[in-house]
C-alpha cells in the first residue's frame, strides 16, 4: 500500500482544524511513488499496533494479489507512525500541533489497547513537558493544558484519555492500577484493594487513595499548580467524581504540613473518608474534613477511631444528596439539621450502619427530609430496638421513599415495625435482611408488602422458614427482582403462578427452599434474566429433564448451590450462556467434565469463576485456562482427575489478569505451585500443602505481588518456620488455616 502524503500547513500557533482526518482509498493505484524506498513498513512487530493496519494485513495475507491503496491525511503521517515503531525517535521539541497529530493518529487508526500506548504517551510527556533544559521550553507544560483543556482533546476516546493519564502518572512516579474504570492510588505493589468501596449508590467513578503514604506523595506533587491542572482534567475527561481516601494508619509529626490539595478539587461530587486510625492527631481529621469543597452530593464516613463527629459542623453549607455513615461516632446532640436547613432539603439517599443515632436524628430522617433512598444496618440489638421504638411513633404517609433496605441483627420483628411499614405504599424495592418472623406478625408484614403496588425489587431474608403463603406476590403485578431466602412448602403454588404471570423477571434468587418441578419449569422459562441463584430442593414427583427448556442466555450472574445441579443435569446449562461474568457452583458434586460444557462465547467475560468442591478433569482445567480475563479463581475443595492444577498452565489465558486464586484442600503439591509465579498480577492466595520445600515456595513468591497468603500444612519443622518468617520479612500478610 502506498501513502500519499501532504505537508504541514500550519506549525505550532496555528489552529487545528476539525477536519482533519485520515482517509483510507482502497483499490487506489498510483506509481508516483518508489515502492523500494517506504516512508514507513508497518508489521504485526510494530511497538504499537493499529486495528486499522491489522486489518489490511490480514486482508493481503489472505489473497494471493496484495491490495493497494492510499493513506490520506493533511500532515506528515509517516514521522509519526515512525515513532509508534521506535520510541527513542522522540524529539525532545515536539510542538503543540505535533502532539495532537500523534494522539490522532492513534485514534484514526485505532491504536490496539496494550501496555506500549502508555509506553510511548510517557516517553513524549517525559521529554516534551516536564524535564526541559532550555529555558524557552520551562513552560511547555502550560501548553499541555492548552491542549486537554481545548475541544479537540474532548473527542479522543475514552481508552486513549486513560492511557495519557497512565503515562502522566508515570512520569511523575505513581503508583497506580485501574479497577472498573476507577483509579487507585497506592504506595506499595503489595497493597490489598478494597473494592466494596466502589458503592453502587454512588453514581460516579472514583479515584481511591489506598493509605496514607499515598496521600502524601500525591500532595506533594500537586504543589506544583500546572501539575494540579492537568491532573483535574484528566480525572474530568475519564470521568471521575469521587475521591476515596481510605487506610489512614499512621502517627502525625506534629511539623507535618498539610494543603489538602487533593480534597479541594472542585470537579469531586463524592467524598469518602474510610478506615482512618490517627490517634495522636484528631485535628488532622478536622481540617482534612473542612477542607471538603461545598460542591459535593455525597459524603461517607466509615470506620473512624478515636474522635467524635460532629454532624452538623460536617453538614454546614452542603447541599448533599447522600449522606453515609457507617460505624463512626457523633457528638451528644447530633443533628443532620442545620440552621440553612441545606441538607433537610436536598438529602435523597441515608445509608445508615453500625451508628448510634439519637431520637432527634430519627425523626429528622423519617419526617423532616424527603429522603427517596433508605439504607439501615444494625450490628447491635440497641440501636436496632431504638431504631424500631422510633419508627412506631411516626405514623404519616413516607411517599418519597422508594427504596427501603434494612439489615436486622437477627431479631424478631415487632408488630409495631410492621405496622409502620404499611405507610411506604411507593416503595418500589424492599429489602429486609437477617429477621426472625413469627405467625402472629407474618400478615401485618405481607399486608404491608400486598400495599406496595410500585414494588419492582422485593428481597426477604428471614432466619427462620416462614408458614404463611405468600399470597401478595400475586398482587404485585412490577416486581422483576425476587429474592427469597428460607420458604416454606406453602408457597410453591403461589410462586408457580407468580412466575407464570411474570414473563420478564431479570433477578431471581432462591435459597434454603422446597419448591416443585413446575416452579423449577416456570423459572427457567424465563427470557431475561441477568442474575440466577438457585439453593433448592426439589418436591416430589421428580423432574423430568427432559421438559426443562432454559432460555436465559445472557445471564450474567449464576450461582448453583448444594443439590441443585441434580434436578437439572441433563439441561446442559452451561452451553447456553453466552455473557457470564460471574459463575458459582458450590458443593453440587459435578462429574468430571461438567465445567468443559461451558460456551466458549464466554470466554472474555467470565471475571470471577468458583467451582467448590467438584472433580476436575483434564477437559475441565483446558476449559478455564481459556478464560482470558479472569480475575478470580475459586477451587475450593476440588479434587483432580488424572490431571493436576500445573496442567492448566499448557492452555491458559489469563496469566495477566488473574489477582485471587483459593486452592485450600485441593492436594496441591510443589510442582503445581511453581506455575504461580507466571500470574504476574496475582495478590490473594489461598492453598493447602502436602508436601513442603522452602526453595521451591520462596522461588515461586519472589516475583509475585502477592499481599495475602493463607496457607493451611500439617508440616511443622525448621523450614516452615523459616517459610513463615520469610513472609513477614516480605510483607505478605499472613493467614494460617
Amino acid at each position: 500500500m502506498e501513502k500519499n502524503e501532504k505537508n504541514e500547513e500550519e506549525e505550532a500557533d496555528g489552529e487545528f482544524e476539525e477536519d482533519y482526518e485520515i482517509k483510507i482509498l482502497h483499490g487506489y493505484e498510483n506509481n508516483y511513488y518508489d515502492i523500494s524506498k517506504p516512508f514507513f513498513i508497518y508489521s504485526k512487530e510494530n511497538l504499537v499496533n493499529f486495528e486499522v493496519l491489522d486489518s489490511i494485513l490480514s486482508l493481503n495475507m489472505s489473497e494471493n494479489k496484495p491490495k493497494e491503496g492510499i493513506i490520506e491525511c493533511r500532515y506528515q503521517l509517516s514521522y509519526f507512525l515512525r515513532l509508534t515503531r521506535d520510541v527513542t525517535e522522540v524529539t525532545n521539541n515536539l510542538n503543540i500541533q505535533q502532539f495532537k497529530y500523534i494522539l490522532m493518529t492513534l485514534k484514526f487508526l485505532k491504536a490496539v489497547e496494550n501496555k506500549n500506548i502508555t509506553k510511548l504517551l510517557q516517553v513524549l510527556i517525559f521529554n516534551n513537558f516536564f524535564y526541559q533544559k532550555d529555558y524557552k521550553l520551562r513552560n511547555y507544560n502550560l501548553h499541555l493544558i492548552q491542549i486537554l483543556n481545548s475541544s479537540f482533546f474532548t473527542q479522543i476516546d475514552f481508552h486513549l484519555k486513560r492511557n495519557i493519564m497512565s503515562s502522566f502518572l508515570n512520569s511523575l512516579m505513581i503508583r497506580y492500577d485501574f479497577y472498573d474504570e476507577n483509579l487507585i492510588i497506592f504506595k506499595n505493589s503489595k497493597e490489598l484493594f478494597d473494592y466494596s468501596m466502589f458503592s453502587e449508590h454512588i453514581p460516579y467513578k472514583n479515584l481511591m487513595i489506598n493509605n496514607f503514604d499515598a496521600f502524601c506523595s500525591v500532595e506533594n506533587i500537586l504543589r506544583d499548580s500546572n501539575v494540579l491542572i492537568i491532573f483535574q482534567i484528566l480525572l474530568k475527561e475519564i470521568n471521575i467524581k469521587s475521591l476515596i481516601l481510605n487506610n489512614f494508619f499512621r502517627h502525625l509529626n506534629p511539623d507535618e504540613n498539610f494543603a489538602f490539595l487533593i480534597s479541594k478539587i472542585e470537579i469531586f461530587k463524592a467524598f469518602t473518608i474510610s478506615n482512618y486510625k490517627i490517634p495522636a492527631s484528631p485535628f488532622f481529621l478536622f481540617c482534612l474534613i473542612v477542607s471538603i469543597n461545598n460542591n459535593i452530593e455525597y459524603l461517607r464516613l466509615e470506620n473512624i477511631s478515636y474522635c467524635r463527629l460532629n454532624l452538623r459542623g460536617l453538614l454546614e453549607g452542603k447541599k448533599l444528596k447522600g449522606l453515609i455513615l457507617s460505624k463512626i461516632g457523633l457528638t451528644e446532640n447530633a443533628s443532620l439539621i442545620n440552621e440553612s436547613r441545606n441538607v433537610s432539603e436536598t438529602i435523597e439517599y441515608i445509608d445508615i450502619q453500625g451508628v448510634f443515632l439519637n431520637h432527634s436524628i430519627w425523626h429528622e430522617i423519617f419526617q423532616s427530609t424527603n429522603s427517596s433512598k433508605i439504607i439501615l444496618h444494625f450490628n447491635n440489638s440497641d440501636i436496632e430496638e431504638i431504631f424500631i421504638n422510633n419508627l412506631k411513633k411516626f405514623e404519616i404517609q413516607k411517599n418519597s421513599v422508594l427504596y427501603l433496605e434494612i439489615k436486622f441483627n437477627s431479631s424478631t420483628l415487632p408488630r409495631g415495625f410492621c405496622n409502620s411499614l404499611i405507610h411506604f405504599k411507593n416503595l418500589k424495592t424492599l429489602k429486609l435482611d437477617g429477621y426472625i418472623i413469627y405467625e402472629d406478625t407474618e400478615s401485618l408484614l405481607y399486608k404491608a408488602i400486598y400495599y406496595m403496588k410500585e414494588l419492582e425489587c422485593l428481597v426477604l431474608c428471614q432466619n427462620c422458614r416462614n408458614t404463611k403463603p405468600y399470597i401478595f406476590l400475586l398482587q404485585n403485578s412490577k416486581i422483576d427482582c425476587l429474592d427469597i431466602q428460607s420458604t416454606s412448602n406453602n408457597n410453591d403454588a403461589i410462586m408457580i403462578e407468580f412466575f407464570r404471570l411474570h414473563k420478564s423477571m431479570t433477578r431471581i434468587s432462591i435459597k434454603d427452599a422446597k419448591v416443585s418441578s413446575l416452579c423449577l419449569k416456570e423459572i427457567f422459562k424465563q427470557k431475561n434474566l441477568i442474575h440466577l441463584c438457585l439453593d433448592i430442593d426439589i418436591l416430589p414427583p421428580q423432574v423430568d429433564q427432559e421438559s426443562l427448556t432454559f432460555k436465559s442466555k445472557n445471564i450474567h450472574n449464576l450461582d448453583l448451590c448444594n443439590n441443585t445441579l441434580k434436578y437439572i443435569e441433563g439441561v446442559d446449562i452451561l452451553s447456553k450462556l453466552y455473557r457470564v461474568h460471574t459463575l458459582r457452583i458450590s458443593k453440587c458434586n459435578p462429574p468430571p467434565g461438567y465445567l468443559s460444557k461451558l460456551n466458549k462465547k464466554c470466554n472474555s467475560y467470565v471475571k470471577i469463576l468458583t467451582y467448590e468442591y467438584g472433580i476436575l478433569d483434564f477437559d475441565d482445567l483446558n476449559r478455564i485456562g481459556k478464560l482470558g480475563n479472569l480475575l478470580k479463581l475459586n477451587l475450593l475443595g476440588c479434587k483432580f482427575s488424572g490431571c493436576s492444577f500445573f496442567d492448566l498452565v499448557t492452555s491458559c489465558k489469563f496469566f495477566k489478569s488473574l489477582k485471587t486464586i483459593n486452592l485450600l484442600n485441593s492436594n496441591i503439591k510443589m510442582k503445581d505451585f511453581q506455575c504461580m509465579k507466571r500470574f504476574k498480577k496475582l495478590k490473594r492466595a489461598v492453598f493447602s500443602f502436602t508436601e513442603f520445600n522452602l526453595l521451591t515456595l520462596k522461588n515461586s513468591l519472589a516475583s509475585l505481588q502477592i499481599c495475602k497468603l493463607k496457607f493451611h500444612t500439617m508440616l511443622e519443622d525448621s523450614n516452615y518456620n523459616e517459610f513463615c518468617l520469610y513472609l513477614n520479612e516480605s510483607n505478605i500478610y499472613i493467614l494460617r488455616g
